[in-house]
């Protein structure tokens, strides 16, 4: 074993010689500061740059503003995470501008039209009469109450020879809808309008219903193209259009005559969308006949798809099917700044 006075001089010599280094270290130039930006005492030991003042102050990087109270630029240990933006970025609008609405009907397609939370506050599908084949029918009819109404102007319902539903005065819809009587196609006017290829049957399936749409539209039709009653509704349009009544049925004109339409063409279809199984987000499949069981279900709920969507389910739609969506009041927005208010 070593004696005590043996220690004492072993640890002599160490600190002697932790002295003569220290002596012999050369110093750092740039104020105290080693290249890697910490200082050192006499012992070598490295102690933290901020205890050690620098001649020459830091600059600030931009990254240093950030504040570590905001939970987005939070880690979840509490560090501060530097991928995140230090501004908040403006969230997309949800709803399309009315241009690319009308570009898109113009092209054929379906448009999601919304109106206001204070009325029917309920989401249309619309399309151009002209551009509803059998199969984009089916898909109207599918996914809307099925209720398929065609809006057009009261000057071409006078020409059809389309009445009122009932008399304006005993008219008691809360919105005072303009419906006239229902009509379907002759047998004649189908093979007219599709060239021969098809006539009529009952009126009532989606070729069917295309084929009595296309005669509304179709600037060659007479009162005698029509058969009354029949499943198509047709709606008469305010003269004044949305700016007049915002409804579905002035949209859909609206729409038309901004597609550049004729007189006689300003006619739309549109259908109100309606719940399906698995509106609150799941996604859910069924077959037509029902046998199709929906995932981690004995059977589809219809028992919460009984109502009508609103916009957040139309919007969800929409991103579903890339079917644009757009509200009445943008709507009008839009044709007061392009064309001014109606007195």
């Amino acid at each position: 074993m070593f004696s005590g006075s043996v220690l004492r001089n072993q640890a002599i010599s160490v600190a002697e010689g932790a002295e003569q280094l220290a002596q012999q270290r050369p110093q750092p130039s740039n104020g105290g500061l080693s290249d890697n930006g910490a200082s050192h005492d006499l012992r070598g030991s490295l102690l933290p740059a901020a205890i050690s003042k620098p001649t020459t102050p830091h600059p600030i990087h931009p990254t240093s503003l950030r504040t570590n109270n905001s939970p987005a630029q939070r880690r979840p240990h509490g560090r501060t995470s530097m991928a995140h933006p230090t501004h908040t970025q403006p969230l997309p609008l949800p709803f399309t501008p009315i241009p690319r609405c009308i570009t898109s009907l113009r092209a054929g397609n379906f448009l999601i039209v919304l109106d206001a939370p204070s009325r029917e506050n309920e989401g249309d599908l619309l399309i151009l009469a002209s551009a509803l084949t059998p199969s984009k029918a089916a898909f109207l009819i599918h996914h809307t109450s099925g209720y398929l109404c065609a809006p057009l102007s009261s000057a071409r319902a006078l020409h059809l020879g389309l009445p009122p539903m009932v008399p304006p005065e005993a008219n008691s819809d809360p919105n005072r809808t303009a419906y006239t009587v229902t009509v379907d196609a002759t047998d004649e006017a189908a093979r007219a309008v599709t060239e021969g290829e098809r006539g009529m049957t009952t009126g009532i399936s989606a070729m069917d219903r295309s084929t009595t749409v296309r005669v509304l539209a179709d600037p060659r039709a007479e009162k005698a193209w029509l058969r009354r009653p029949g499943h198509v509704v047709p709606l008469v349009a305010r003269e004044g259009g949305v700016r007049e009544r915002r409804g579905h049925t002035e949209a859909a004109v609206e729409f038309a005559r901004l597609c550049g339409k004729g007189v006689e063409e300003r006619i739309g279809v549109i259908g109100e969308l309606v719940q399906e199984v698995g509106d609150d987000g799941e996604e859910e499949e069924e077959q037509v006949n029902g046998t199709t069981r929906a995932k981690g279900r004995r059977r589809p709920e219809y028992a919460h798809a009984t109502g009508m969507m609103r916009a957040e389910a139309c919007l969800r739609f929409g991103r579903k099917w890339g079917i644009d969506v757009c509200t009445i009041e943008d709507l009008v927005k839009y044709v007061e700044e392009e064309e001014g208010k109606v007195s």
